[in-house]
Formats: structure tokens, sequence, C-alpha cells
């Protein structure tokens, strides 16, 4: 993850690069009731994403509506909180400007 600094617009400027391998799925990898970091209670992405997906295929659904997207290597994206996500192939993400980012990227 890079830091590239606070804003004069308060926005704390950074970017990531997220590798994630097919199959993985937020819901099933994340939560604490799961083995993942995210707090007992939390069911789907809490975090805003920014990005450009540079290799693969993700599936995105958002929770609260059943509404489907899939995003395509060469695309860029930007995902509201409240979501889940299932990886149809390898990808790599860059992500910027996102909430994710700064947790994503300390992640081991």
């Amino acid at each position: 993850m890079v830091e590239f600094g606070t804003g004069s617009d308060g926005i704390k400027r950074t970017c990531a690069k997220v590798v994630a391998k097919k199959g993985f799925q937020w819901t099933e990898h994340m939560p604490a009731s799961k083995g993942g970091p995210m707090p007992e209670g939390v069911t789907c992405c809490p975090k805003a994403h920014f990005g450009y997906l540079a290799e693969g295929e993700m599936k995105v659904i958002m929770v609260e509506t059943g509404e489907e997207k899939v995003v395509k290597a060469g695309e860029a994206y930007v995902i509201p909180p409240k979501h889940d996500a299932v990886m149809l192939t390898d990808v790599v993400m860059i992500e910027f400007e996102s909430e994710a980012a700064e947790f994503y990227g300390s992640m081991k």
C-alpha cells in the first residue's frame, strides 16, 4: 500500500494492490464468524471501493437489493458499502482512495 498524504479536501490519498484467488468470497472469508478480521455481526463488506481491475473477473452483489454486476479486467469500478464479492477468476485490483485500501493493505 502507498499513502500519498491528505489532500486539501481532507481526503487521505491511498493506493493498494489487492490480489485475490478464484473462489474467494467476502462473506465466506472475511467475517469473524468465518475466521476473518471483520468484527462479529458483520455479514457484508462495510467499506466502499474505488479502483481498477487489472486482471480477472469478479462478481459484486449488493446485499440489500440483490443487484449483481460482473467487473472485468480493464474496467474501473466504484462499489458502495454493503456488498459481497466473489472472484470468478484470480484477480488483481488497484484500489484508490478507498475506505478499504488502508485496512486491506495492512492484512498479511
